[in-house]
């Protein structure tokens, strides 16, 4: 993987899920994002992703809607 804020490569091994997750360079200390999908990884600056590719708001979006 490679960090988006100094694009040193990380490896992080893959449990097999596909939910996004927060990962914490150890070059620059930067927390990004990343998600692994279909035959690649995303990977995103926080606050830059999506609602559904950012584990924290996404955690609360699902939350909301089973008490629906």
């Amino acid at each position: 993987m490679t960090c988006p804020y100094c694009q040193h490569t990380e490896t992080i091994l893959h449990d097999g899920l596909f939910a996004p997750r927060y990962a914490d360079c150890s070059k620059c200390g930067m927390q990004y994002i990343y998600e692994p999908r279909a035959g690649y990884v995303a990977f995103f600056k926080k606050g830059e992703a999506d609602c559904w590719s950012d584990p924290d708001c996404r955690a609360i979006e699902m939350c909301s809607h089973d008490e629906e």
